[in-house]
């Protein structure tokens, strides 16, 4: 009886909230990235290089927040209008989708390694899809894992010197540790 009537706007509305479906083609469709079934077998399948490593390996990457991760980059996406459904990669695993009109990115959770991988096709974009992904990180932490998360970031590629004034001043790599809570606590402070 749960699938009749109001009960499904109910589920719709609660697995949205908690970022475990995302709106998919239009709004009468969705996405549940953790019902994806295929996996991509290694990093070296990626088409570029990763540009971003969120590694959570001094404490561990809890199932769900890679799904989450990009059930929000769809629905970002989705809002911006540049979701193409033919162009979209979706795995277990992987995604790769448009985020910003220029490029495309794709996510990677690798297991083994315990951390998240994104991949940025265009320069241009890397700042601001940089910048995305930490929010939706932080989003994730506060909402569905009660402030828990911690995570180390590192940055490769492209010459990153003095990137948004954040991390290690050496070309190419930055890398800082983040513990979120810590964090906002200290800005807040400030």
């Amino acid at each position: 009886f749960l699938w009749k009537g109001s009960q499904v706007e109910f589920l719709i509305d609660l697995m949205k909230r908690t970022m475990l479906m995302s709106e998919w083609k239009s709004k009468e469709s969705y996405l549940i990235p953790s019902l994806l079934q295929a996996d991509i077998a290694s990093r070296h399948e990626l088409s570029f290089p990763a540009n971003v490593k969120y590694d959570f390996s001094e404490k561990f990457l809890p199932k769900g927040v890679f799904q989450r991760l990009v059930c929000l980059f769809v629905e970002s996406s989705f809002r911006k209008g540049v979701l193409d459904e033919n162009t979209v990669v979706l795995r277990r695993n992987f995604v790769s989708l448009n985020v910003l009109s220029g490029g495309k990115v794709e996510l990677y959770e690798d297991l083994a390694e315990e951390c998240i991988l994104i991949s940025i096709e265009s320069e241009q974009d890397f700042e601001k899809v940089s910048l995305m992904a930490e929010s939706m990180l932080k989003k994730i932490n506060y909402d569905a894992m009660n402030g828990g998360l911690d995570w180390n970031r590192s940055y490769v590629g492209w010459e990153r010197q003095n990137y948004i004034g954040r991390g290690n001043q050496e070309k190419g790599i930055g890398s800082r540790r983040q513990n979120s809570v810590k964090e906002s606590k200290i800005k807040e402070s400030v």
